[in-house]
């Protein structure tokens, strides 16, 4: 079978780094938040809001896009969720997921 290592490093402070490496430890994808177009955009919204966190800055387009979806659905009349937002029952299955596998993983982390 194939195998994977999969790394993530939050690294302290705004930034965060992915990297998933194949078996025999080499990179095979790297993912740094936030690139140097967030940065930038970052450093302007905290000349005009010094006092709000960074990372505020960084989830903030995210978290919009999110709040729009919503508003727009309960707007609509429609029930249900929204398409591309996670729902109680998918966040139940995703914990029973990790549930799941977490004996596995501890005893192969060991």
């Amino acid at each position: 079978g194939t195998s994977v290592t999969i790394f993530a490093d939050r690294c302290g402070g705004a930034e965060a780094m992915a990297i998933v490496s194949d078996a025999a430890g080499n990179e095979v994808f790297t993912s740094t938040l936030p690139d140097e177009d967030l940065k930038a955009e970052v450093a302007k919204k905290m000349l005009d809001f010094p006092d709000v966190m960074p990372y505020f800055w960084q989830q903030e387009a995210d978290y919009r896009a999110l709040k729009e979806r919503c508003a727009a659905m309960a707007a609509s009349g429609e029930r249900g969720a929204p398409a591309g937002v996670a729902t109680i029952e998918i966040a139940i299955a995703a914990l029973s997921l990790a549930e799941l596998l977490t004996p596995e993983l501890q005893k192969q982390l060991a």
